[in-house]
């Protein structure tokens, strides 16, 4: 019993040393309908709909990502919640005109990022969308976005 204790002790210990290295993947990792494409994104299929959302960036290690506007000949209309979240490697991302929607927690505390470009699709920017993105100086938000959810630029410089 010490010994299965100790084994997991020693497992979350490893786990939050991994997370603060940076040795993990970043952003949430669903599990119903995940699959890993370009750039090591991963994607869900969103239900009932042909259209997919960008989830996470995986293993990779990007510094400027660029989300591509397809996905297995589908759109890709959403970037989901949580899916880069912590991903201080991120310096810049570029979003398509497919995506209309910014999910909450999407990129917040990617300390590194400091530029992001805002299709005239997106319509929504959820809660705390860019909340900790303290190397984020300016953000053009363009008149499509007709929805800004509560503190999405909280603890932006």
């Amino acid at each position: 019993m010490k010994m299965k204790k100790l084994l997991i002790g020693l497992l979350a210990l490893a786990c939050v040393t991994a997370g603060s290295l940076g040795l993990v993947s970043c952003g949430a990792q669903g599990d119903q309908g995940e699959k890993e494409g370009a750039a090591g994104l991963h994607y869900q299929r969103i239900a009932g709909k042909d259209e997919y959302r960008v989830i996470g960036l995986g293993l990779a290690a990007e510094v400027d990502l660029v989300i591509p506007s397809t996905y297995n000949g589908l759109p890709v209309t959403e970037i989901g919640e949580k899916a880069f979240e912590y991903c201080s490697s991120l310096k810049s991302v570029v979003i398509p005109d497919s995506v209309t929607s910014i999910g909450s927690c999407a990129f917040s505390t990617c300390r590194g990022l400091t530029s992001i470009e805002i299709p005239d699709s997106v319509t929504s920017i959820w809660m705390y969308a860019f909340a900790g993105c303290s190397s984020l100086r300016s953000i053009e938000i363009p008149d499509s976005v007709t929805s800004i959810g509560e503190k999405a630029f909280e603890y932006c410089s």
